[in-house]
């Protein structure tokens, strides 16, 4: 029997009058990598600071390995590993102090466990230089191997790659991808870049105002989505005003060559017929298929397409 190392029941979260947090509910097993993703004010670092005791919850029950946090503080520290979007350290201490200085508050964490660390985000031949001198890629390694120091059983990771370059993201999720399939840990992980978290997440929460709209295995998040065509032309604002007059279609993005728009029922003909007498110089309508970032765009809109032609 596969065992639950996290479940979240009912989480509430209200400041004064506001719910931040309204009944999240989720488990995830060892192994798991969770993306909890919502547009900014959507309630998801609340919900990993209140999962890490950084803030106090208004009522739900948090499981962490089958203790009740409310009744087993040291769970935290024993089981559960936190990295922010920009960790913090001792810039005059090098990167193997720093990790030191943090391994004294758990037992059992020897130079060993330090080195091995190290090793594991790529940091062996820094550990000793002096943090001020890391670069912000390096940095986030850091607060890796520190998140990781008290093998914790739960990491929770608030956009760990925030700062980072192209090749330093992709080198970070890496690690993430490793880390959950190699150590069996469980990695809850925010952040905008949804094209790395549909490659390494197998489960997703979509949350906006604090409410959940979707959880669930990510494979089956695409179900959700209608068709979606992608209007290639060299005038997205007539596309644009031309199907604002349709309900049937629906715009999810557009940019200065190409509009993105889902239909229940229509078909490509169809689209191309509407759009025919627009007398476009260069168009073509190709079938494509949704994106995690499509999906999201989907379930978190609340309003029409902003009009902005």
């Amino acid at each position: 029997m596969i065992k639950t190392i996290i479940r979240v029941d009912n989480l509430c979260k209200k400041y004064n009058d506001k719910e931040v947090v309204d009944n999240l509910s989720f488990s995830a097993e060892a192994g798991d990598v969770i993306g909890l993703i919502g547009p900014n004010g959507a309630g998801k670092s609340t919900t990993m600071k209140i999962i890490t005791r950084l803030i106090s919850k208004s009522s739900g029950d948090i499981y962490i390995n089958g203790q009740q946090l409310d009744n087993n503080s040291n769970v935290i520290s024993r089981d559960v590993g936190f990295t922010s979007e920009s960790p913090s350290f001792y810039n005059y201490l090098t990167g193997i102090q720093n990790l030191k200085l943090i391994a004294n508050l758990y037992p059992n964490v020897d130079m060993d466990r330090i080195r091995s660390l190290l090793e594991f985000v790529g940091l062996t031949e820094a550990a000793n230089k002096k943090v001020k001198a890391y670069s912000t890629g390096m940095k986030q390694r850091l607060g890796l191997a520190r998140a990781l120091l008290n093998r914790p059983k739960v990491i929770i990771l608030d956009e760990p790659t925030n700062g980072l370059d192209p090749q330093g993201m992709r080198e970070i999720y890496q690690l993430i991808s490793k880390l959950a399939k190699e150590e069996k840990v469980t990695v809850i992980i925010s952040s905008h870049l949804l094209y790395y978290l549909e490659k390494i997440c197998n489960k997703i929460i979509v949350i906006n105002h604090g409410k959940t709209v979707y959880y669930g295995n990510t494979e089956k998040i695409y179900e959700v989505s209608k068709e979606l065509y992608k209007v290639i032309t060299n005038d997205t604002e007539k596309v644009l005003k031309r199907l604002f007059e349709i309900e049937e279609y629906e715009v999810i993005t557009s940019d200065f060559d190409s509009v993105t728009v889902s239909m229940s029922n229509s078909t490509r003909e169809d689209l191309m017929n509407l759009l025919d007498d627009l007398e476009l110089e260069d168009q073509d309508i190709i079938k494509i298929d949704p994106t995690l970032e499509d999906i999201f765009l989907m379930l978190v809109k609340e309003e029409p397409y902003e009009k902005v032609v």
